[in-house]
């Protein structure tokens, strides 16, 4: 008899969005831990996930993806430690769909949509600092452990907030920033700020955002400093014409931008690496084959962001702004 195969986690490694990946289980009835949580010493609150996936022999996977219990165990306790003095910190389980992370509509029940939580005032993470988490789902299963390193901050050299930067046709434009050995692999993205408004009626203006990723999974060199080229300024330009449509009745106004680098440890480089995640460390995973854990499947690590506000562009970048080729018919003011 053909066996249903259920993975029954469906999140991303931060935002908590849809995913789904079959697991290869051939043992009737066990059920398999899947877990998710990334600490962020930067977070107001700290958010795991804990699901189940196991292999049922005689009911439709379709049938078992809509009844909750099969989601989710019941008698869970959910905890952190801190390795340096073995502290321990409950989590709470609280609804995502009200905390802010709603799970994806799809075949898998909606609803509850359990997580585990716990407020930074309550654990207060240090960069650099070991974490352990300990799961006891109870009725005499192993105790599922992991543990990671906090990634520290990292710090803007090029650009700082405030800071002029230039894109310029065919010259390689460099931006770079200091991070420490425990950050590992980056994703960097700059946040384009425009107002928008119409030719004639100029009080009817609109705040708009773009998100330009300018690199995803780069890798830690082993220096103090992480370096990236922006071969040619030119694609400053072509995201713009790509991704702002052509009016004659709009003007526009640049300005600013956000600076941002989102790092992640070793275990995401490691999960990555594997090449299971096919969107780097800022998008949705999959559920990998990769796992820390001492038992099933997932990942626990770290990750930290860096963010620079109000990055500017050079006189230079403005004028090719509102009269180069790719972006003159943009009406850049």
């Amino acid at each position: 008899m053909r066996k249903n195969v259920l993975p029954l986690l469906l999140i991303s490694v931060w935002l908590f969005h849809s995913c789904s990946n079959d697991f290869d289980l051939i043992v009737p009835g066990k059920n398999i831990p899947v877990v998710y949580g990334l600490l962020n010493v930067q977070d107001p609150a700290h958010f795991l996930r804990v699901e189940k996936a196991f292999v049922d022999p005689t009911t439709s996977a379709l049938e078992i993806a809509q009844n909750p219990d099969s989601l989710f165990y019941q008698n869970i306790s959910v905890q952190l430690e801190r390795i340096s003095d073995g502290t321990v910190f409950n989590l709470t389980r609280v609804d995502g769909n009200t905390e802010g992370f709603p799970k994806a509509a799809g075949i898998f029940a909606t609803a509850p949509n359990y997580l585990y939580k716990i407020d930074s005032t309550s654990i207060k993470l240090k960069p650099g600092e070991q974490i352990g988490l300990i799961i006891n789902r109870g009725d005499e299963l192993p105790v599922v452990t992991a543990q990671a390193t906090i990634v520290p901050n990292m710090e803007a050299r090029k650009p700082k907030a405030g800071e002029n930067i230039g894109f310029t046709s065919g010259k390689t434009e460099r931006i770079f920033w200091t991070a420490p050995e425990e950050a590992r692999i980056f994703d960097v993205q700059f946040l384009i700020k425009y107002d928008e408004f119409p030719a004639n009626d100029p009080s009817q203006l609109e705040s708009k955002t773009l998100t330009w990723l300018v690199a995803k999974g780069l890798r830690n060199e082993g220096l103090d400093r992480v370096t990236l080229e922006i071969q040619d300024g030119l694609e400053f330009y072509s995201f713009l014409s790509r991704n702002i449509p052509v009016s004659a009745n709009l003007k526009r106004i640049f300005r600013g931008m956000d600076f941002i680098v989102t790092a992640g440890g070793a275990e995401i480089e490691q999960f990555i690496n594997i090449g299971q995640a096919n969107t780097g460390i800022t998008g949705s995973q999959e559920i990998p084959t990769f796992t820390n854990l001492s038992e099933g499947r997932g990942i626990f690590s770290s990750r930290n962001t860096m963010r620079e506000k109000g990055v500017q562009i050079t006189s230079m970048t403005r004028d090719s702004l509102r009269n180069g080729f790719l972006t003159k018919d943009l009406n850049f003011l």
